[in-house]
């Protein structure tokens, strides 16, 4: 697994193994909590920055993506802004 550029988790990463059932309900379920989360983070910028509701989740999703990131542990897969995968160092 890994922090995917989209701000939710990826299990296509290089060098993955397959993941448990288990792993990929936990993937799934972060996935979900996290897409619920930017849709109310939009839902109040919406009314701050008068921008589209998607504009506004698309922003939460980059920023969060961004921090998911720096926070990452090295070792950790982290995809930058193209799309490429690398550990973090």
């Amino acid at each position: 697994m890994g922090e995917g550029r989209d701000g939710l988790l990826a299990k296509d990463v290089p060098e993955a193994a397959p993941l448990r059932d288990a792993e990929r309900r936990i993937l799934e379920a972060e996935n979900k909590d996290r897409l619920l989360m930017f849709q109310a983070y939009a839902e109040v910028l919406l009314a701050e920055s008068g921008l589209p509701l998607e504009e506004n989740i698309e922003l939460m999703r980059s920023e969060f993506a961004s921090s998911a990131k720096e926070l990452a542990e090295p070792g950790e897969w982290v995809q930058n802004d193209q799309g490429r995968w690398a550990r973090k160092g």
